[in-house]
């Protein structure tokens, strides 16, 4: 059985955003029991990754443009659940490892694929990498099913 803490099932999120990990947020608080868990949401930003300028020539930071947005828009999927958001600087396996071993969970859950995964039907390399060196358990989810195409309309 997972240790707990408080009473609590420690869960860790990584999350950059993305579609699955937005899924991955929405099975935690649509599957999980709401009121037995509390959730860190990891977000990692590359180091001195920057987006652009702000206009006037500055580089506008990564941290403050792309991953505390990621990391809210992911954290309010959690409704009801206890959330810390924590920004990791570096590679994201890397990170995350280090983030595990420094503040224990009792379960990391992680999206199919990321925001830069590439089409196809093979695990992620982070997620992939994730579920070989975690020293918890892993629950990857899927990607939602696609919407179906319309059909032909029949017709009377």
């Amino acid at each position: 059985m997972a240790a707990e803490h408080q009473g609590m099932i420690r869960v860790a999120l990584a999350s950059d955003g993305s579609p699955d990990a937005l899924e991955a947020a929405a099975f935690i608080a649509e599957r999980l029991a709401p009121s037995a868990i509390s959730c860190t949401v990891l977000t990692v930003v590359e180091r001195n990754w920057k987006i652009g300028d702000a206009g006037d020539g500055s580089p506008v930071d990564a941290e403050q443009a792309w991953a505390i947005p990621a990391a809210r828009r992911t954290a309010l999927r959690l409704n009801g659940i206890p959330v810390t958001i924590r920004i990791l600087h570096g590679d994201a396996v890397r990170e995350v490892l280090r983030e595990l071993r420094n503040h224990p969970s009792d379960l990391l859950v992680v999206g199919h694929r990321g925001a830069h995964g590439v089409g196809g039907r093979v695990m992620g390399s982070v997620s992939q990498a994730l579920v070989h060196y975690a020293p918890v358990p892993v629950l990857v989810i899927p990607p939602a099913p696609a919407a179906a195409a319309p059909g032909p309309t029949a017709r009377t």
